[in-house]
Formats: structure tokens, C-alpha cells, sequence
């Protein structure tokens, strides 16, 4: 958003993108994304710790030559990072991961859109606008036009890319601001994963399943959820109960027997040797080491 400098953790055992609250305190800029509420309201971390979720934020990435956005939980983790990517961003992001290199790489990705000049619209008015779409491969194809910069609000477009170029129709809203886009300035981005998407027109594939499916938006799901959640109560009374800030076993059901046994019955109990190839010794030797590092 200002160029600033983020020091990333990727952690393919995490499930979402983290922020620490406290490093969104500091950062006022991040105060001007939307805010959205979320279902996640609290995470468990790798002590066992539960912590508290605030709200989500979409937050604009640039790595190497790709930029990213991220929904991002902003919860009180710790703050020696500034930014957490989970396993979901990793699938999102399409990244290759090789842990012998120590090196990410990414396929497709956002790519992004730049004026072909300056452009000043005044208020009220309207001009068609040729982008330029920064890759490092040749597009061309129908995408999703992402306008995230230089505008007060985020809009979604499909258009046609020809050789990494496309032209829209840009609508000054104000009444009394002229709307400056200036030529070296990203003012939003393509979705480059989408290129192929559509061939096959959306209402068509929606046509041809609906025998078969029921298609919902976010906000049906949503009161799906929540009706499910007034008509039977006790389908969540597990996951409410195993949330809880006081219950130092989150991840065990309420009734699971490990809750009273120590680390040694537990090993003994659940580590079973006895289809092993190991001769009683060994076993024994195993149960040794199992005992000194659990």
C-alpha cells in the first residue's frame, strides 16, 4: 500500500493468514481496508494457547514480481513477524514450495494494471482508459479486473486482455475531485488465474448442475449457518465447548480419556508395537526413547 517492508513466516502447518494486532495497531494505513467479521473467532496455536480473532482485512502483497491479496486474520499472535502465510494462501497463491532450495515460486498470479498515459477525468464524467497489465508472460484472454488503487471503491469487472492489454470505461463519481491516473501508478490488478475460467460461461455451468446442486451466495450461506445453529444447537456444543479460553485441551473432545492420563500413559497406551519386526528388546529400547522425548 506504501511500500513498507513486511517480514513474512510461512507456516505450512497454519491454516490462515495471521496478522498480530499489534502490528496493525501501529501501521495506521492498514486502518483505511475494509474491515470483515469472521466465523473464526478464536485460533489455537502450537502450545495449546488459544487466542482471540478481531476481524479479517484483505491485505495487498508484492513479492518478487507478483502481487498478491490476502485475507488476513488479525488476531493478538506474537509480533516477531509481521505477517503469517498459511497453507491456504499457499494453495491460493499457487506456490511451489522447494525445501531443499529453500525457495517459493509462483506460477500464475494477480498481475498488475497499470494506465497506457496520464489520464484526468473530471467530475461527473466518464473516459475510456487502454491498461497495460504487468506480467511476465504474454496474456491474453477474458480475466477479472480488480480496481483496488486510486479509487475509494473496490470493484470487481470482467474484461478482455489482448497481449497484456485491455481498455474500460472509467466513471468519476465525485462531484467536485478530478480523478488523476497517472501512467507509472497501479490502480488495480488482473486475476491471471482466471483467464481460462471463461470459456465456459458461469450462468451456463450453473444452468447444467442446477438439477443437481443448489448454487448459494456468501450471504445464504451465512444464515444457512446461522439457522442451523438456532434449530440445533447441539451440533456446535462440541466445538463451543472445546473453545473455550480456560480449557487447557482444546483439541481433545470433552470426554476423551486422555484429558486425566499423563504423557507416559498416553505413549504406553496409544503407541501400539506389537505388529512390529522389533524383538522385545527393541521394543523396549523404543519405549525408552518415546519416554525421553516426549
Amino acid at each position: 500500500m506504501d511500500g513498507s517492508q513486511v517480514d513474512i513466516l510461512i507456516d505450512i502447518d497454519c491454516t490462515s493468514a495471521l496478522m498480530p494486532k499489534a502490528y496493525y495497531d501501529k501501521h495506521t494505513i492498514l486502518h483505511s481496508l475494509p474491515k470483515y467479521d469472521t466465523l473464526v473467532k478464536n485460533i489455537v496455536v502450537g502450545s495449546g494457547q488459544l487466542l482471540p480473532v478481531y476481524f479479517a482485512i484483505p491485505v495487498p502483497l508484492r513479492m518478487g514480481e507478483h502481487t498478491f491479496q490476502c485475507f488476513t486474520l488479525v488476531a493478538d499472535v506474537s509480533n516477531q513477524c509481521d505477517f503469517v502465510i498459511g497453507l491456504k494462501e499457499m494453495f491460493e497463491l499457487e506456490v511451489l514450495l522447494d525445501t531443499q532450495e529453500q525457495v517459493l515460486k509462483y506460477i500464475n498470479r494477480s498481475a498488475l494494471v497499470l494506465p497506457w498515459e496520464d489520464i484526468e477525468i473530471p467530475p461527473g464524467k466518464s473516459t475510456q482508459v487502454t491498461f497495460e497489465v504487468i506480467f511476465p508472460e504474454e496474456l491474453s484472454g477474458y480475466a477479472t479486473y480488480k480496481w483496488t488503487f486510486g479509487a475509494a471503491n473496490i470493484f470487481l469487472s470482467k474484461v478482455r486482455v489482448l497481449r497484456n492489454h485491455f481498455q474500460y470505461t472509467i466513471e468519476n463519481l465525485t462531484s467536485n475531485e478530478t480523478l488523476k491516473l497517472k501512467k507509472y501508478e497501479a490502480c488495480g490488478v488482473v486475476d491471471a488465474r482466471c483467464l481460462g475460467f471463461f470459456k465456459i460461461p458461469y450462468k451456463r455451468l450453473e444452468a447444467s448442475l442446477l438439477g443437481h446442486y443448489t448454487f448459494l451466495e456468501a450471504r445464504q450461506v451465512q444464515q444457512t449457518i446461522q439457522h442451523i445453529q438456532q434449530t440445533n444447537p447441539h451440533s456446535f456444543q462440541r466445538a463451543s465447548t472445546s473453545q473455550s479460553p480456560q480449557d487447557p485441551y482444546p483439541w481433545l473432545a470433552p470426554d476423551d480419556e486422555r484429558r486425566t492420563m499423563s504423557d507416559t500413559q498416553i505413549l504406553d497406551t496409544y503407541v501400539d508395537l506389537s505388529q512390529s519386526k522389533l524383538n522385545r528388546s527393541q521394543k523396549k529400547k523404543v519405549r525408552k526413547l518415546l519416554h525421553s522425548y516426549k
